[in-house]
């Protein structure tokens, strides 16, 4: 059985293209049409669905403000053909994060400069729930294991919201004294994790949502202000943070809150932007922004495997990682 990566591109244009990761061979770029008057936009994050039958993009890259109009792109799994997109520009501005809820129901999709969360309806492509005020740089977001709760950055206001997705309205609010972008549940929906003071890692113990706790990283070097992403474990046992600003990737045993690291993921110059790890908690694929690459972990012994650098793209952004089809193959979705 052979793992391949499935590859959609960055600026120049939004492409698609299928990579073995074993023997690092790809095939050639498909573009996907433009959308609307915008082109072959830029793209952010990449996630499934849960069912493994649609792959979802986003059409903007963090931290690069440039009022794109919100949209999504739909790709049919497992052919990885691009199906249409999805416009939300009336709500949503800059789109680079994006959350499937358990029953595949529904998208939540950060809007970067537009401060919002929108609710998209994936059966009918329609744009039922959508909440402002969040603040320019919302990018993180995440949902608990029933469903029911949306738990999404406020990095202008230092917050961490709890929003109820049956209305679409803030219902709690954690105020942090320095809250980055990147934020994840832990898959028995008792914390979300996410970085504290751009140097640390924190958590807010659910159900009660009443206060968060950091776990600092000693020593040197310390973690950057600029984390990429966070990622936890299946087992929910350790929890993954790369950085944005550096190539080097942390880890906390959410049990005895240790942190470690950091392991030196790729070329010096590569940026860390994104975390996806396999269903057996075996393997992680790391993208890098700036080289552009995917590296591939061990997760038992926390060694790089090896730094697949992905000719002809832009930059890595977006990873996710899973079944593919029927077959007993590995699928890895990357946003170049």
């Amino acid at each position: 059985m052979t793992d391949h990566g499935f590859l959609a591109g960055g600026l120049a244009p939004f492409t698609v293209q299928v990579v073995d990761l074993s023997s690092g061979v790809s095939s050639a770029r498909t573009p996907t049409p433009a959308w609307g008057g915008h082109g072959n936009q830029l793209g952010g994050a990449c996630r499934r669905n849960n069912a493994g039958t649609k792959l979802y993009v986003t059409n903007a890259v963090p931290t690069q403000q440039i009022g794109t109009p919100g949209a999504l792109g739909v790709f049919d799994l497992p052919s990885l053909t691009f199906s249409h997109w999805i416009d939300i520009s009336s709500v949503c501005t800059d789109a680079v994060g994006i959350t499937i809820d358990p029953s595949d129901a529904y998208a939540y999709v950060t809007g970067e400069t537009s401060g919002s969360l929108t609710q998209v309806d994936l059966s009918s492509d329609a744009i039922v729930g959508n909440l402002t005020g969040l603040g320019v740089g919302t990018v993180g977001s995440c949902i608990d294991p029933a469903g029911t709760y949306a738990y999404v950055i406020d990095s202008n206001g230092n917050g961490v919201n709890q929003v109820d997705v049956s209305t679409m309205t803030i219902v709690n609010t954690v105020y942090v004294y320095t809250v980055s972008t990147a934020i994840a549940m832990d898959p028995s929906g008792n914390a979300v994790w996410f970085f504290f003071g751009g140097s640390s890692f924190a958590n807010i113990a659910l159900p009660a949502f009443a206060t968060y706790t950091p776990y600092a990283v000693s020593g040197t070097p310390q973690m950057s202000a600029f984390p990429g992403a966070i990622k936890l474990n299946n087992a929910g046992t350790v929890a993954f943070a790369c950085e944005d600003s550096a190539n080097h990737l942390w880890r906390i045993d959410t049990s005895s809150h240790v942190v470690s690291g950091p392991t030196l993921m790729g070329s010096p110059s590569g940026h860390l932007s994104d975390i996806a790890i396999n269903a057996t908690d075996t393997t992680a694929l790391i993208g890098q922004s700036a080289a552009p690459a995917v590296n591939l972990l061990d997760l038992s012994s926390y060694v790089n495997a090896y730094t697949l650098m992905v000719l002809g793209t832009d930059f890595t952004i977006g990873t996710d990682i899973g079944p593919y089809g029927a077959s007993a193959t590995t699928q890895i979705v990357m946003l170049v």
